[in-house]
């Protein structure tokens, strides 16, 4: 099959890695790039111009003009009449390229655009394109994969079991593309993987990931210099911060994380009993994220949805709100300081255990939080409010803190049973395979020879099945 990776920062060096491997098995790789930074990188490591697309060679024709033509604006119009998205809807995820540039340069960038990527889609046959769906342009090229019929896959872990990806048709993690039938194994596998789960409690692989990002590492302040030198020759790159742009957003995330640990134990609270009454648990997701302003949208303003539930809370119940472990550089005093204000609320120390947490809860509340799914798999009552793969196993699946109630939840919500948690979990295998998607910022392993084999064979067997799929019967 001929496949299509965008790059999206240090991940590309994570899919160029998987070339050799997937050329073994038969299929052809192509390249789209946001910027021409990553399109020299592969130029250099032997990619011919022929298999890549940088959307920086069109950079001059939309940046001539500002504001949209009515042709940009009917092509637009176009892509939003085959697809699941709207414009202003894509415009409203990606947060950067509106703060930067506004909406009519954005709209000329993503018709442009868009006239670039379906002619790269129809000139190379593609059978897949395969990326994350964080940015503006990469939303767009699903849309333009959606009106060509062309599969969009993003690659992202299941969280658990751990050490598993799975590939997630379009910008949601609604449902995962099956790669085989569920068999025997499968149920004895996700027995052994739920027993070891009840029994440990592991955080996600990507917990300690994340933790790293706080971490000071010369290597990556290395990383970091040559990225800004790179962005100031790499002007049209709409996935990236302008250099004076970065280095500001890095040094306030470095107050405000310092200057939040000193408030922390007036803001925070922490100990063995939390509260003395039955309480709802809430954890908070990093903002600006894909996993709450992409997979998780509308419900993107975090301090709405908490006031929207305790509007409907009992009056005998608290709502336990946890922040996220690496979040503490992103906020602002003002928004703890709203958040307290809400009646019912209760600030939990990002570092207590989110399992004593869970454990004890009458319900967890996640837009598409982990933390719903881990206390799905515990027994205990949760609800998502945004469409996520685990919906299954929640109690309250769809839940609209705007218009539905939370006392009525409470007092109806029944966790999944035991046998119910297993048979997903089997089905989970046979939507999965072995392996690590990473990038080669945070997750330098997830580029060793034998984890680029293994995704590479998970994603050369999504293409045999999608192939059996199409092929006439008889």
């Amino acid at each position: 099959m001929r496949i299509a990776f965008i790059s999206s920062a240090y991940r590309t060096v994570f899919f160029h890695g998987l070339e050799e491997p997937l050329a073994a098995h038969g299929h052809e790789v192509h390249w789209l790039c946001p910027g021409e930074r990553w399109a020299r990188w592969l130029r250099g490591r032997g990619v011919s111009d022929d298999r890549i697309l940088s959307l920086a060679s069109h950079g001059e024709a939309w940046g001539r003009r500002r504001e949209p033509t009515a042709e940009d604006v009917a092509r637009l119009a176009r892509l939003e009449r085959a697809s699941t998205l709207s414009v202003n809807d894509l415009l409203q995820m990606d947060t950067l390229l509106m703060e930067r540039r506004g909406r009519d340069y954005a709209l000329r960038y993503l018709a442009v655009s868009a006239d670039a990527v379906e002619e790269f889609f129809t000139g190379n046959r593609l059978d897949v394109v395969v990326a994350e769906q964080t940015w503006g342009i990469e939303l767009l090229c699903g849309m333009v994969a959606e009106l060509l019929g062309i599969p969009f896959l993003k690659p992202h872990t299941v969280r658990f079991p751990h050490g598993r990806f799975a590939f997630f048709p379009g910008h949601l993690e609604e449902s995962a593309e099956r790669l085989r039938a569920t068999t025997g194994e499968d149920r004895a596998a996700a027995e052994r993987e739920l027993a070891d789960f009840l029994g440990r409690r592991p955080q996600p692989d990507y917990v300690a990931t994340d933790r790293e990002v706080l971490r000071f590492n010369l290597g990556r302040l290395k990383d970091l210099a040559s990225h800004v030198r790179e962005l100031a020759t790499d002007p049209w790159d709409e996935t990236s911060r302008r250099p004076p742009g970065l280095i500001a957003d890095h040094a306030r995330q470095w107050v405000r994380k310092r200057w939040n640990r000193v408030l922390a134990p007036r803001t925070f609270r922490s100990g063995q009993h939390l509260v003395d009454r039955p309480f709802v648990y809430f954890p908070l997701h990093l903002q600006p994220e894909a996993s709450i302003d992409v997979k998780g949208r509308p419900f993107t303003n975090q301090l709405e949805i908490i006031r929207a539930l305790s509007r409907t809370l009992p009056v005998d119940h608290a709502l336990l709100v946890k922040e996220h472990p690496v979040a503490l550089h992103r906020r602002t005093r003002s928004f703890y300081a709203a958040l307290r204000a809400i009646p019912g609320v209760v600030l939990v120390d990002p570092g207590f255990p989110t399992f004593r947490v869970m454990e004890t809860a009458a319900l967890t509340v996640a837009i598409t939080g982990t933390a719903a799914y881990e206390a799905a798999l515990l027994g205990k009552p949760a609800a998502t409010i945004a469409p996520v793969f685990f919906d299954r196993i929640v109690a309250a699946p769809g839940f609209d803190p705007y218009s539905d109630s939370l006392a009525r939840l409470l007092g109806e919500a029944e966790p999944a049973a035991e046998g119910d948690r297993v048979e997903f979990l089997a089905d989970l295998m046979a939507c999965s395979h072995r392996g690590v998607v990473g990038d080669a910022f945070w997750q330098p392993e997830s580029l060793a020879p034998s984890n680029l084999a293994l995704v590479a064979e998970g994603l050369d067997a999504w293409c045999r099945t999608a192939a059996e799929r199409s092929s006439p019967v008889g």
